[in-house]
């Protein structure tokens, strides 16, 4: 910005002359020192008026509550006004918010602009969300090659933002860049790097995440001390569905954590409640044959059913004979 402008003067709005009389200018008569104190009073009087006028205008820009009329170019110059929109990231922040309610796409990604330059990492991200919905908005399959690149680069460039965000460690960014790359946007799918930023989404507490990385982890990476430590800390905060993990994935890491009432309580929930087969047949397994063998084999079976996996399958149908022998033999015993 310009800083002898004043941010109140547009352009356009303070006539300018330049043309000048001929005739050579008179020589002003010199004054005295208390002859200049009058001129002194008016200009500060004139200053002061001003200041007010101006003043509680700009004021009115503070507020939540923010309205405006006219077209762009009726408040203030481009200039003036990204220099003047707001004075650090938290006040940057709030207005982008207010605008960003009231539909005022230029001002809502300005002030988000200037909270991200002033360190943001919320900035960044408002500005990122900003650029990628105003694209999409105007996305239309009609539109010739040119446009549709523009749209193109104008999603990569909001995508960036907001993984600037993420790396930044705020969490919302990073659980937004595990949609885009998962499909919400499809010029970005990559489903391992949606796996990443679901992980680092879970890590930095989005409950949202932790599921998706949990799989993540245990089906694609294979790596199951992570996948534990995953679904250890989304079990911790309540989710029930992260706790039958938990308690597969101790089996698969031979971990003594959960304690075995918890691990046989959850396996139950995963095979019940969830469907999942691995749950079920580790519930079966681990349910002792002299004590319940109806269960052992009912869950055995029913790990079979759903997953159709020829291990299961031959397990639970090992387990049908061994009962069958038993009962058999049962049978055939004197009775004492």
């Amino acid at each position: 910005m310009n800083r002898k402008e004043p941010p109140y003067a547009a352009p356009g709005d303070l006539p300018v002359t330049v043309s000048r009389d001929p005739r050579p200018a008179a020589k002003e008569p010199a004054r005295s020192p208390s002859s200049r104190a009058p001129e002194a009073v008016k200009i500060g009087f004139a200053i002061a008026v001003l200041a007010i006028i101006f003043g509680g205008s700009l004021r009115n820009c503070e507020g939540d509550s923010v309205s405006y009329s006219g077209s762009y170019g009726d408040r203030y110059s481009e200039s003036a006004y990204d220099d003047e929109i707001c004075w650090n990231a938290a006040d940057c922040l709030k207005k982008a918010r207010v605008y960003s309610r009231t539909g005022e796409t230029a001002y809502a990604e300005t002030a988000a602009l200037k909270a991200c330059d002033l360190g943001s990492s919320e900035g960044c991200f408002m500005l990122g969300q900003d650029i990628i919905k105003n694209a999409l908005a105007e996305n239309d399959e009609d539109q010739g090659k040119s446009a549709r690149r523009s749209i193109r680069d104008r999603l990569w460039k909001g995508a960036a933002k907001v993984q600037e965000s993420c790396i930044a460690g705020y969490p919302p960014a990073c659980e937004a860049m595990a949609r885009y790359t998962g499909g919400e946007l499809s010029i970005m799918k990559n489903p391992a790097r949606a796996g990443q930023y679901h992980t680092q989404a879970c890590e930095l507490e989005v409950a949202s995440s932790c599921l998706p990385a949990i799989e993540f982890q245990w089906e694609q990476k294979k790596d199951y001390k992570k996948a534990w430590e995953l679904s250890k800390r989304h079990c911790g905060s309540g989710n029930q569905e992260a706790c039958v993990y938990y308690a597969i994935l101790a089996e698969n890491i031979q971990s003594q954590e959960p304690a075995l009432n918890d691990r046989r309580r959850w396996l139950r929930a995963g095979c019940d409640q969830y469907r999942i087969p691995g749950a079920c047949y580790l519930f079966g397994f681990r349910t002792d044959r002299d004590e319940a063998p109806e269960e052992r084999l009912k869950y055995l079976n029913e790990a079979c059913a759903l997953s159709k996996n020829d291990k299961y399958c031959s397990l639970a149908e090992k387990e049908k004979r061994i009962q069958e022998g038993r009962n058999d033999a049962r049978m055939i015993a004197p009775q004492g």
